[in-house]
């Protein structure tokens, strides 16, 4: 007798996790923030966090998830004299239906929230049998340790697809926060000029001291180098549909193809030709998110 075989098609699949890990932090806490190529969320267990991701600034509070696509800037601080206990998973996954998780924010319930205390509790038993060091060492010496905890991570995603209804987003409001989103949008309509500190400051109608106070605010890049920063990730969106590199540097207002290399180098740790052959392709082919864009 014959059987019918169904084939399984992975709607979300995790192919490698960076990081699993929970902590409590001070009162003081503040995180500078990071750029990378991978998801990343953020659970606070207990108190109450500030986010800024890209040009918005958030309040998350205890119960309250928080994802953050490939190539998100973000930067987090303990908020409203909490001490935050938090949970951070970032991974590389493939699936489209991960783009539902876009910019989600939302507090968990009910069967979602069984599931995310499986994944939590998971590592935290790893994370205990190192408590003076980098626990995540470890992981390599441990295929079915990651294996299962890759697919407690799954499983916790593929739970909350379709079934979280948004939390109405907290963003933080006063005349700081407005100047610091008026600048990154600034930086953002402006990817293909050469823009100046000045010239940013000057749009904002605030002086050029005042603008780098703001923005070291809610950013751990300076100014000019927030903007550099958005050139590379574009530059790297255009690498991904086969844009020579001269007509990149060229579209980015870069002086020449040389400097524009050079640039990306110092940015990524690669140079356009090998970011491309190394990252983007071997991606395309495996169906995967990128993740090798260096932290900062």
């Amino acid at each position: 007798m014959l059987f019918p075989e169904y084939d399984i098609k992975h709607i979300i699949k995790v192919n490698t996790m960076v990081t699993a890990f929970q902590k409590k932090y001070s009162k003081s806490y503040f995180y500078g923030g990071e750029i990378h190529d991978f998801w990343e969320f953020m659970y606070v267990i207990d108190g109450t966090i500030g986010v800024t991701i890209n040009d918005n600034v958030y309040e998350v509070s205890k119960g309250e998830i928080i994802f953050l696509k490939p190539r998100q800037f973000h930067k987090t601080w303990s908020l409203r004299g909490s001490s935050p206990h938090i949970y951070i998973s970032a991974f590389s996954v493939s699936g489209e239906k991960m783009k539902e998780l876009e910019d989600a924010h939302f507090t968990v319930t009910g069967d979602a929230y069984s599931k995310l205390n499986n994944v939590i509790d998971f590592f935290y038993e790893k994370q205990k049998q190192y408590p003076d060091e980098d626990f995540l060492t470890s992981w390599n010496l441990d295929e079915k340790f990651l294996q299962i905890g890759a697919n407690y991570t799954e499983i916790f995603l593929l739970s909350i697809l379709g079934n979280f209804v948004p939390t109405p987003q907290k963003t933080i409001e006063n005349s700081e926060v407005e100047i610091y989103k008026r600048a990154v949008t600034i930086m953002t309509n402006s990817l293909t000029k050469h823009l100046t500190i000045k010239d940013i400051a000057s749009e904002c109608t605030i002086s050029v001291s005042n603008l780098k106070r703001i923005f070291s605010k809610f950013s751990s890049y300076g100014v000019h180098s927030y903007f550099i920063n958005m050139k590379i990730i574009k530059a790297i969106e255009m690498l991904s549909e086969d844009i020579s590199i001269a007509e990149i540097s060229d579209t980015l207002g870069f002086n020449n193809p040389n400097y524009f290399a050079v640039v990306f180098k110092r940015e990524t740790g690669y140079s356009p030709l090998n970011y491309k052959k190394k990252i983007i392709y071997k991606n395309k082919v495996l169906n995967i998110m990128p993740g090798a864009l260096k932290n900062k």
